[in-house]
This record gives C-alpha cells, sequence and structure tokens, in this order.
C-alpha cells in the first residue's frame, strides 16, 4: 500500500488529517522493502544512511550533500546562468570597448554587478510562480478548495496557474455533487 498523509483545512486551520491509500505496484513494494532493509542494516551498524524530510526519503552524508549541490534547483540554476551569461559577454566585450586607462577588469567586475543584481531578480521573480502553484495545490490536497490562481501570464507560468484553477473548479464540482 501507498500511504498520503495531507492536513485538512477548515478558514486555514488545521482540523485533522486525512490518509489516502493506494494500491503499490510490485515494482514500487521490492524497491521499499529493499530500501528497508538497508535501513535497518544502517541502524544497527550506527549509521545513518537514510532519513524521511517533507514525506520523502532523503540520503544523508558527505555524498548525499554533494549530489544535492550536483542538483541545483530551478532558482539557483537561473542565478549561474545569470552570472556566467553576463561575465562570458564581459570577457568577449573587455578588449572592444576602448576603456584603455580603466584596465581590463573594469568591464568584467561591471558585468559581474549587472550579472548579480540580474541573477537576484531572477532568482527572487522566477520561482514565484512555482511556489505560488505549490501552495495552492497543498493547500487543494488539504480539502482548501477556495484556493485560486489568477495570471495573465502567457507562458507557462500562466498556462499552469489556469489548469490549476480550472482543477479547483472541476474538484469544486465533483465535491459539491458528492455531498448532493
Amino acid at each position: 500500500m501507498r500511504a498520503n498523509v495531507t492536513p485538512v483545512l477548515e478558514a486555514g486551520v488545521v482540523t485533522g488529517y486525512m490518509s489516502v491509500r493506494t494500491a503499490a505496484g510490485r515494482d514500487e513494494v521490492a524497491q521499499a522493502e529493499q530500501l528497508h532493509a538497508q535501513m535497518r542494516q544502517q541502524i544497527a551498524a550506527g549509521q545513518a544512511g537514510h532519513r524521511l524530510e517533507r514525506g520523502e526519503v532523503r540520503q544523508v552524508g558527505p555524498g548525499a550533500a554533494l549530489a544535492r549541490i550536483l542538483k541545483p534547483g530551478v532558482g539557483t540554476r537561473l542565478t549561474l546562468a545569470a552570472v556566467l551569461v553576463t561575465t562570458a559577454l564581459a570577457l568577449a566585450a573587455g578588449p572592444l570597448t576602448g576603456l584603455g586607462g580603466l584596465g581590463a577588469s573594469t568591464p568584467v567586475a561591471l558585468a559581474l554587478v549587472l550579472g548579480s543584481g540580474l541573477a537576484s531578480w531572477m532568482r527572487r521573480e522566477a520561482p514565484a510562480s512555482l511556489r505560488n502553484a505549490i501552495t495552492v495545490a497543498r493547500r487543494m490536497s488539504a480539502g482548501d478548495l477556495t484556493q485560486t490562481m489568477r495570471s495573465t501570464q502567457t507562458d507557462e507560468a500562466g498556462h499552469l496557474a489556469r489548469a490549476m484553477s480550472q482543477l479547483n473548479v472541476n474538484l469544486q464540482a465533483v465535491v459539491g455533487d458528492m455531498r448532493g
């Protein structure tokens, strides 16, 4: 069985918890049994190789930390891209600027300052739509169907917001039909 537990909200207050169980596939059962056996061995040896965090199994230790660093989130990837692109442009354009007495490092420094500003803005703004969608999805899964996502954006974030709003309307209709 696969168990999913979520808080039930009424007027923004947790009033209980809902557990939904579904049948797991044979491959999922085999993977879970293998992971549990490995965790029991680690505990018996006094080692902690895994932990549960926000409902997900996470590896712990130096290797796991390195793996997380090598798989950065959206905000970190956008930040790195902005800094790398502006630095590359500055390095390429430096000799062409004719700044002479100011030195070749001036365009690079200026690009890094501008790139850092751009990166900071991108890190804050770009993932905001995803964070909002995650919040709305979690509230909906807790039974709060008053959530809406309005968006005038025509990009993927706008499409996601409209899909989440449609899902909410559909769930309201299903729940309304069930209640009679």
